[in-house]
């Protein structure tokens, strides 16, 4: 009699681990898929609670689903009887542990897929992660930010507001994803058309270029100048910057400078008293070097100086205070290579050079 309540308990035991050992496994399986596909979405680690919570909701699924069936496949299954209620809590302490473990490996799994496809080699630049302490990344912007070359340079308050400037993202970006993240914020909140800035795997932002947007044939142009697009074919080795002779119907219209060409179109710059308004094609005569010394200068000076307006900062300085080679000052009349001693007024725009060695 002993010895068949001791095998009867033995059974039941067997039973009762083989049960559990079940739903573990489930709780596992379960919770590794969701977390695999959690590290492939999000391309970070499922956190360890939302991972257990997983688990045991699969395993509470399959446990009310048997109790319900129970109730017509064995109506006089009690589901509060205590060695019900023993097997289930046990059921779910397996099944969390276990829904940790499958985390783990469905999230390692997730992040190895390239070795499990059997891929020797990765297609495009690896970006390394951003290491960081606690759980956001902290960018600082640094104390001097530059121009971007061929950009319309951001206004000088906008660029002081940014220097030391510090942004907070989350953690687990790699540099190329931190750097559009940066790129994003600054064009939302500061209207920044075009950002050039380095990173490190520290997150520092080593250099740090903005722009607003790319600079057109505009402020190339000398003053008095305007751009045309005519219909011409310009002769095989002409290039921008030639001077050309505009001739049209047998006659020399103008003369300018070439800017641009394509197959038909020929965009030039002329003085603007001298825009011709015919329709039809033109003919283009390339001139030789020298003829265009004064227009090309006036280009120059146009497409590097640096414009700044004067505020209320700078009113009542000289132009010899001025950091930088001072061309010319806009206010109620043009100015040209005005005198050391021309002192600014409130409104008035310079146009400078940072420094004499860019001519």
């Amino acid at each position: 009699m002993i010895s068949l309540q001791i095998q009867i308990a033995i059974g039941t035991a067997i039973s009762v681990a083989v049960r559990v050992l079940g739903l573990a496994v489930l709780a596992g399986a379960v919770t590794g898929t969701i977390a695999a596909g959690y590290r492939l979405y999000a391309r970070e680690t499922m956190p360890a609670r939302l991972g257990v919570l997983v688990g045991l909701s699969a395993v509470a699924v399959w446990l009310n689903t048997v109790v319900a069936l129970s109730q017509y496949v064995a109506p006089g299954t009690d589901p509060l009887a205590l060695p019900v209620v023993l097997r289930n809590v046990l059921a779910f302490a397996a099944s969390a542990g276990a829904a940790d473990v499958g985390r783990r490996v469905g999230d390692r799994l997730a992040a190895n897929s390239s070795v499990l496809t059997g891929a020797r080699s990765v297609e495009g630049e690896v970006s390394p992660l951003v290491k960081a302490v606690g759980r956001v990344i902290t960018v600082t912007l640094p104390a001097t930010i530059g121009d971007v070359s061929g950009y319309e340079p951001v206004p000088e308050g906008t660029k002081e507001e940014l220097a030391g400037a510090t942004f907070v993202f989350p953690r687990g970006l790699t540099v190329a994803e931190l750097r559009d993240r940066l790129e994003t914020r600054l064009a939302d909140d500061h209207g920044i058309g075009h950002v050039d800035c380095e990173i490190g795997t520290d997150g520092t932002v080593r250099n740090l270029s903005v722009g607003l947007r790319a600079s057109g044939l505009g402020p190339r142009l000398a003053p008095d100048t305007s751009a045309v697009a005519i219909r011409a074919d310009p002769a095989p080795g002409a290039s921008p910057g030639d001077t050309v002779q505009l001739w049209h119907a047998g006659e020399r219209v103008s003369t300018g400078e070439l800017r641009d060409s394509t197959e038909e179109i020929a965009t030039l710059a002329l003085e603007s008293g001298e825009t011709p308004l015919e329709s039809g094609e033109y003919r283009l005569v390339t001139l030789g070097v020298g003829t265009g010394a004064e227009r090309s200068v006036r280009t120059l000076f146009r497409s590097v100086a640096r414009e700044r307006e004067v505020d209320a900062s700078l009113a009542g300085t000289c132009v010899a205070d001025w950091d930088g080679v001072v061309l010319a000052i806009e206010g109620a009349r043009f100015e040209a290579l005005p005198d050391s001693d021309r002192r600014l007024e409130k409104g008035e725009v310079v146009y400078a050079l940072d420094q004499a060695a860019t001519v």
